[in-house]
Order: structure tokens, then C-alpha cells, then sequence
């Protein structure tokens, strides 16, 4: 978490106004579990966007929209640059919401521990019915997979 926040820092401009970062938690989480980052970010006078999603109840093409509307609260506070620190899942968002979409005020992403290559618990628990359950239709594309 703290290496999160000196990365950030090293690479940012001197002056972070107009500086925004969206946070994204991992699957069955809530903003919450961003909360310390978030802190450490406002510290030092980033705008953070830090909101809870759904992680559970939709696929990740459904729950990417999530990153449209981090960027859009990040435009209407006036953020010129917009960062993103992401948590597993949110990682994949942030992958999926960039396939489609061209944002010129994005700059950086920092991921921590996203499951770009699938994930092998996904693979070999996805037809159980305690997984599907709890993870709902996104940790069914989180396989290892080609698709």
C-alpha cells in the first residue's frame, strides 16, 4: 500500500492540482477496503474517487461502466490528469473499460495483483455452486482460458 502511494508520487507532477485518482476494489469487496490508500492520496491533496460496485451480481463488460463514471466524477471536479489504483478485479475493469473507450485526461494505472493472465481457482472451481455464488457472473470470465 505504501509503495502504491510513493510510486504515485514519485511519477506526479509537482503540483497535483487538477489531479484526480479513481480507486477500484477486487471482487467482493467494497470501497472500504481502499479506504488507507485513499487516505494516503488525499494527504497528499489528490482528488480521490473511491466508490463501491457490484462486483458480484454482473459480468465484467457490465461492470466496466464503472470506470466511465470514476472518470466522469474526476472531469467534474476539474481533474486534468485522471490515475487509477486497482485492486484484482478492478484491474480487469480498467482493461476492459480501455478496449472501447479513448480518455485524452487518463494517464497512469497502478494494478495491484489483477488476474491478467485468468486465474487458476477460476478454472477449476467455476462449475462449483458455493463459486458461482459468490462471485457471480464475473468470476466466471476470470478463467484461465483463452476466452
Amino acid at each position: 500500500m505504501r509503495l502504491t502511494l510513493y510510486f504515485l508520487l514519485f511519477i506526479a507532477p509537482v503540483s497535483l492540482a487538477n489531479e484526480c485518482v479513481v480507486l477500484l476494489h477486487g471482487m467482493g469487496r467494497t470501497s472500504y477496503s481502499m479506504n488507507a490508500i485513499e487516505d494516503s492520496l488525499a494527504k497528499e491533496h489528490y482528488t480521490v474517487i473511491n466508490n463501491s460496485y457490484p462486483s458480484t451480481e454482473h459480468d465484467i463488460q457490465q461492470l466496466a461502466s464503472v470506470v466511465g463514471d470514476g472518470i466522469a466524477e474526476c472531469k467534474k471536479a476539474g481533474a486534468q490528469s485522471i490515475h487509477f489504483v486497482t485492486h484484482s478485479l478492478g484491474g480487469i475493469l480498467v482493461r476492459q473499460y480501455f478496449q472501447n473507450n479513448v480518455v485524452a485526461e487518463a494517464k497512469r494505472v497502478v494494478m495491484l495483483g489483477p488476474p491478467n493472465h485468468g486465474s487458476e481457482v477460476a478454472t477449476n472451481k467455476k462449475d462449483q455452486w458455493w463459486y458461482k455464488m459468490a462471485t457471480g457472473p464475473a468470476g466466471q470470465q476470470l478463467g484461465t482460458e483463452a476466452d
